[in-house]
């Protein structure tokens, strides 16, 4: 710094004579100045201003402008090299400043930002999301349905528009538990009436039915166009169905709200807060 202040070129030396024409600045004045922005700067400078090396610089820049060097001239130069580095130090101060309050606050606790709530957010409403395991999953389609050998004759029942709009009111909610008591309410379990197999212990214990709302009744339809016009699988609707009460509500959803979560206990908290 001390080394640009005395390299000081044609244009600066024009700039120091047009400011000395203004107010002088006294030495106290900018000695506060510069105290109020650093003490150690004002202590290296005045140190500095001190020291022989110094009076004999300022005597041969004057000089090399002047014939005879007094004691005003010196000073002159002092005060020039002092509000060249109270201009640097304001700069200084300023951007320091500056940063300091682009800074800003401490974020707040956002859950719905977080990641895990962002790829259940757009599972649960039938978008394309991105896996906790980095895995890109689809986002949900209607699939083409039965063929036309089905003995419901699903395609004659409902067009396209129609599987579009149930398919649309399905996925929009976003609510996991609204799509589970959906398909609680549009899919009929009953014990198997008949056996299909010898064995007997088998795995086959109920039978399903489904429906899908066709103005203000539901018409049954087969298996395969049931899943396919909502977009999903089966085990899906096996799930709601055993969540499904007598009363017919389906229970909601306690993954995570169970209360039997490990946690850390208050002493090993405590003793962390101390650690630190």
């Amino acid at each position: 710094m001390v080394e640009c202040a005395l390299k000081i070129d044609d244009n600066r030396q024009s700039e120091f004579s047009a400011a000395d024409q203004g107010p002088a600045m006294t030495g106290e004045n900018t000695i506060n100045e510069l105290v109020a922005l650093d003490v150690d700067l004002v202590m290296s400078v005045l140190s500095f201003i001190e020291s022989p090396f110094f009076t004999m610089v300022a005597n041969d820049t004057v000089a090399s402008n002047t014939t005879d060097v007094d004691l005003s001239a010196t000073m002159k130069f002092s005060q020039r090299v002092l509000a060249m580095l109270l201009c640097t130090s304001s700069d200084t101060v300023e951007h320091s400043t500056q940063q300091s309050s682009d800074r800003g606050r401490k974020r707040c606790r956002n859950e719905k930002q977080w990641k895990r709530n962002v790829c259940k957010r757009l599972k649960n409403s039938g978008s394309s999301y991105i896996s906790i395991s980095g895995k890109v999953m689809g986002e949900k389609q209607i699939g083409s349905g039965c063929g036309p050998k089905c003995r419901y004759k699903c395609h004659s029942v409902f067009d396209g528009e129609m599987c579009r709009d149930i398919f649309s009111k399905f996925w929009t909610s976003g609510n996991l538990n609204q799509q589970q008591q959906y398909l609680a309410d549009h899919v009929q379990r009953s014990p198997t009436a008949c056996k299909t197999t010898a064995k007997e212990n088998s795995a086959r214990k109920f039978s399903y039915s489904y429906y899908l709302d066709l103005g203000e009744s539901k018409v049954a339809v087969c298996k395969i166009f049931f899943l396919e016009t909502l977009g999903i699988k089966e085990n899906i609707v096996y799930g709601a169905c055993h969540k499904k009460s007598s009363s017919g509500v389906v229970d909601v959803d306690k993954r995570g709200t169970h209360g039997k979560q490990r946690l850390v206990s208050d002493r090993i908290k405590s003793d962390i807060k101390e650690h630190i």
